[in-house]
């Protein structure tokens, strides 16, 4: 078989996974599939190492050497390269293990073999990738009711209890080759917290599923037309049950009848304390929101008792897999849009959002040029929104300064949000 033919193609390859491979692929059997004629030298030990050697492997008359710790590894790798080189498929090193293949939509989508062998790959990988987390297959579909389906996620009741939840789908996109990890952790601490003032998450599991129809997960017309080549792969999804809330603060913010006087914005003073306060306790647990902006937090308002809460937390999703619309928000901190992401970032967007509360801006566009120029408040979003992070105040240093306190919060109520 030719360079050539392997590059545009393999229709008539069998990829034959033996036992040994059930659960994992090694290069090596996905080269052999390519050409029958691989031929691996000796493994040699590195001089003066203790461990560890290289094994050279030929295909197609060129020649590639594999490190590792032991022969097995050392093939792996040079496999790796011969792979990378004639297909276009990339891998993650690991240390003391064969590489692993790199199964994002990007790396997969490159790849310059038939789509049949692709398939047989990416699922024979993913099974690799998933080998430790329990898989629940059809577990939403069984216990839950859809109510009404959103972008990514869906109003849905649990069928044993009759209670609505919010269920959000998160497609795992292997972006990082830990991502599994990443995200587990992060909702795993989510789960773990317990404050008035944040969306309540109760649970998570994963599901193995074919591209979900109806679920818009791109944000560009590149990404669309890649996941529309892919669409024929499995995918990884990750559903989120969480406490159904209804009604954002952008919502608020554009029905408030807002108060002539600026020192009377009790319920915007009140609103940024409590927001202060699920931040302070965030920050406090090492935890970042990373999205912060009125979309994501929600209201619950019945004339004089107002209740927010912060959700729709950012899963860690590097920027340029964002909706573009979100890295350019105006609630994003000037290092957060480079992907540098701090717990000041998230006073940042708070601070925008106060802008508005007490500018009486509902257009993002403006500027905070309106605002009282003698006023403490104004003062401290100011620094809130700085475009220099050390100069942005922490939640608990303004929640102690007590510049949002109102004259109508009694002191234990305070207290409490302090």
């Amino acid at each position: 078989m030719s360079l050539e033919n392997v590059k545009t193609g393999l229709p008539n390859c069998n990829l034959d996974i033996n036992e040994n491979f059930a659960n994992k692929i090694h290069p090596s059997l996905i080269l052999n599939e390519i050409d029958k004629n691989v031929i691996y030298g000796k493994f040699e030990q590195r001089p003066k190492s203790s461990s560890g050697g290289t094994v050279t492997l030929t295909i197609f008359n060129k020649k590639y050497i594999g490190y590792g710790i032991d022969e097995i590894t050392a093939k792996g790798d040079a496999a790796a390269k011969a792979l990378t080189d004639i297909a276009n498929i990339e891998f993650y090193r690991l240390d003391n293990d064969h590489p692993k293949i790199n199964i994002s939509d990007k790396a997969v989508d490159k790849i310059k073999l038939s789509k049949d062998i692709v398939e047989r790959i990416y699922g024979i990988a993913l099974t690799e990738y998933t080998a430790d987390i329990p898989i629940q297959q059809d577990f939403f579909k069984l216990n839950f009711q859809v109510e009404r389906q959103y972008k990514t996620s869906f109003k849905a009741k649990e069928k044993s209890s009759n209670t609505v939840y919010n269920i959000k789908l998160e497609r795992i996109i292997f972006k990082e080759f830990n991502e599994i990890s990443i995200r587990q952790k992060k909702i795993n601490q989510l789960i773990q917290c317990k404050h008035q003032n944040l969306v309540k998450y109760y649970d998570k599991w994963f599901e193995i599923e074919k591209r979900a129809d109806g679920v818009n997960w791109f944000s560009s017309n590149e990404e669309k037309g890649r996941l529309e080549r892919l669409n024929h792969l499995s995918t990884l999804n990750m559903y989120i049950q969480m406490e159904y809330c209804t009604g954002t603060l952008s919502d608020w913010i554009e029905s408030r009848i807002p108060s002539s006087n600026f020192e009377y914005f009790e319920f915007e003073k009140r609103i940024m304390l409590m927001l202060l306060s699920a931040l302070d306790y965030l920050h406090d647990k090492k935890i970042m929101h990373k999205d912060v902006q009125p979309s994501n937090i929600f209201v619950m308002n019945n004339s004089n008792d107002l209740l927010v809460k912060m959700g729709n937390f950012d899963m860690g999703i590097e920027a340029e897999e964002k909706d573009k619309n979100l890295v350019n928000s105006i609630y994003r901190a000037p290092e957060a849009k480079l992907n540098n992401y701090s717990f000041s970032s998230d006073i940042y967007g708070l601070g925008v959002i106060g802008l508005q509360l007490f500018n009486l801006q509902t257009n993002e566009q403006e500027s905070q040029e309106k605002l009282p120029s003698d006023s403490e408040i104004s003062t401290n979003l100011i620094h809130m929104t700085s475009i220099t992070e050390s100069e942005r105040p922490s939640a608990r240093t303004i929640l102690d300064a007590r510049i949002f306190s109102s004259s109508n919060l009694v002191l234990h109520e305070i207290d409490l949000l302090l």
